[in-house]
C-alpha cells in the first residue's frame, strides 16, 4: 500500500514537473 502511494507521488510529480517546464519554456 505505501509503495503504491509513493508510485503515485512520484508519477504526479513527473507530470507537474514537466507542466510546469512547459510552461515556463512556453513563456
Amino acid at each position: 500500500m505505501r509503495q503504491r502511494l509513493e508510485f503515485a507521488d512520484d508519477v504526479v510529480g513527473r507530470i507537474y514537473n514537466n507542466i510546469v517546464d512547459e510552461t515556463f519554456y512556453k513563456v
